[in-house]
């Protein structure tokens, strides 16, 4: 006789709603104490009639999928078939992924000076303006890194990792970790270009985000403070407006002609960057590279 073993529970059937994916409500908490929505809304082109969801339905629900792991438009399915999720947040409103796409489409459009992404940065802007007006620091990190993202359109690149799709690049500070500049790249552009390009444009997105958190009545700090560059994509490491020589832990110097910032490289070999140099490599380090039969 094989004796049952009984567990110390009973199972009963029940009409309540459950969700797996309870913890992101405690993001949509946030981004509404960050005011992402109502920003949203103000920034972004509103809907061309009365019948239409505004700009913040489709960022809100863009978030939500995303941070539940969705990868495509499609995904968005399985956040309206969370009811006790939707329930929870109080999101009745929730787009289809075809109605989805076409706002993308649009926001995105050439023929309106893209309207959207524009009104996006300006988001992003705002949001990162009133995180760094409380996080106290003086000196910041900048972490650039290149994104790979695959993809399968017509249009999509292959990338030296031999898969096709996009390569954007990213500007995050390491302190407080946001991000001021993103830019779109195609999958067969090298992480390496442009970076000093790059570089200016964090450089003057974090000044100006100082700036606006003086006009919201707080002085973050010295709005040319010193900013460090540590560069995942290439192996440079700079800094700006340190008012004298950077040196990083390799104890290598250098220094950017005309502009007033300090750039110092680590990685692959060290010499001064030329502000000429499109490509944000110096002379001297290239000639060192060749003769030492790498490439640059």
């Amino acid at each position: 006789m094989v004796r049952q073993t009984v567990l110390p529970f009973k199972l009963e059937r029940t009409d309540e709603t459950f969700t797996a994916p309870g913890g992101l409500a405690l993001l949509a908490e946030f981004t509404h104490g960050l005011g992402v929505c109502g920003l949203t809304d103000r920034y972004l082109p509103g809907p061309g009639s009365n019948r239409g969801y505004a700009p913040s339905v489709f960022v809100d629900r863009l978030i939500l999928m995303l941070q539940a792991g969705g990868r495509s438009l499609e995904d968005l399915r399985a956040v309206r078939r969370e009811a006790g999720l939707m329930r929870l947040l109080d999101r009745a409103a929730l787009p289809d992924p075809a109605t989805l796409g076409d706002w993308r489409r649009r926001m995105g459009n050439p023929q309106t000076e893209y309207a959207g992404l524009v009104g996006l940065g300006q988001v992003r802007d705002t949001v990162n303006a009133r995180l760094l007006r409380r996080d106290g620091h003086e000196t910041y990190t900048l972490d650039v890194d290149a994104t790979l993202i695959e993809g399968e359109k017509r249009d999509a690149h292959w990338s030296s990792l031999g898969v096709r799709g996009y390569m954007p690049l990213l500007g995050f500070l390491f302190e407080t970790p946001v991000c001021l500049v993103d830019e779109f790249r195609e999958g067969n552009v090298s992480p390496g270009a442009g970076q000093l390009e790059f570089y200016r444009q964090c450089r003057t997105r974090r000044q100006a985000a100082g700036a606006l958190s003086r006009r919201q009545g707080v002085i973050p700090g010295r709005t040319d403070q010193c900013v460090g560059d540590r560069s995942d994509a290439v192996g440079h490491h700079r800094g700006s407006g340190c008012g004298g020589q950077g040196r990083d832990r390799r104890g290598s110097y250098g220094g950017v002609a005309g502009t007033g910032a300090r750039v110092w490289v680590s990685g692959r070999g060290h010499g001064a960057y030329d502000a000429g140099d499109d490509d944000g490599v110096s002379a001297e380090h290239q000639a060192r590279s060749a003769a030492a039969g790498r490439a640059v």
